[in-house]
């Protein structure tokens, strides 16, 4: 999955797309996974500079990966970087084609049944 944000109204729009497709001196992870019970393996991209996670201490992501194994939850719960947004977002599965994500603000004529950021 390779997610593209846009503008007006602002969101992303991630779909499933050919490696050979990608620019990858254009991508970064967006989307998580444990493995190996030490370290987190990206499975899902987005377009663009990746965010700043320096002022994160590493001790978070320690912290993370005892509570995930401690809890069995590796397999369960990922870690999505949403950036600097503090903004709720929605998010619309759309299958195979991807899924869409905006603001809750720019959302109408639709209930939401889960709310990310």
């Amino acid at each position: 999955m390779l997610g593209h944000s846009f503008t007006e109204p602002s969101g992303r729009w991630a779909k499933p797309i050919q490696m050979e497709e990608v620019n990858l001196a254009d991508v970064h992870g967006h989307i998580f996974k444990l493995v190996d019970g030490s370290r987190f393996v990206a499975y899902e991209y987005v377009e663009g500079k990746a965010s700043d996670l320096s002022d994160i201490s590493t001790d978070f992501f320690k912290d993370l990966v005892k509570y995930l194994q401690s809890h069995q939850l590796e397999a369960t719960v990922g870690l999505q970087i949403l950036g600097q947004s503090v903004e709720n977002m929605g998010e619309f599965d759309f299958g195979e084609c991807g899924t869409v994500m905006l603001k809750e603000q720019d959302i109408s004529h639709a209930t939401p049944f889960r709310t990310t950021g």
